[in-house]
């Protein structure tokens, strides 16, 4: 009379067989390895993964170390979410947005520099024809002797 495989057994042979086949563990839709599916197709209980994850298996190595090491082995399949999707065109649109926005203020704060810098080059333009009139004034009192003062 054969013995039934334990469960460590049956996911030994699990294993044995993914990698024979070169295929992955399968991934929940968080991308974490999916124990249900696992414990499905080893028939196990899901929860035999959790209550052993500490325990010492035949191999020396504790369960979770021992998927640790599969995982990094085998690798994971690769599930695209359509969160990440969802998540990926939700911010897409609010960059667009922002980027719109900060178009529109640079285009305003461009015109506000315009007009400074034509503010600026008239006030330069006073300055220098205040300079020349009190030049002017200055030579006149000086030629004349007149003085101007107010008290």
């Amino acid at each position: 009379m054969s013995q039934k495989p334990t469960p460590f057994e049956r996911y030994e042979a699990l294993i044995k067989e993914l990698k024979n086949k070169k295929q992955p563990l399968p991934v929940n839709q968080f991308g974490d390895v999916n124990f249900k599916q696992i414990a499905d197709a080893c028939n196990n209980r899901r929860q035999w993964f959790s209550e052993n994850a500490n325990k010492l298996m035949p191999n020396g190595k504790t369960l979770k170390a021992t998927i640790a090491f599969d995982t990094e082995t085998l690798g994971t399949a690769i599930v695209e979410s359509e969160r990440a999707n969802i998540t990926a065109s939700t911010e897409l649109d609010e960059l667009r947005k922002e980027n719109n926005k900060l178009k529109r203020a640079r285009d305003i704060n461009i015109g506000e520099i315009n007009r400074l810098r034509k503010e600026n080059a008239q006030l330069k333009a006073l300055i220098e024809i205040n300079k020349e009139e009190a030049t002017n004034l200055f030579d006149e009192i000086m030629e004349s002797g007149r003085s101007f003062s107010c008290r």
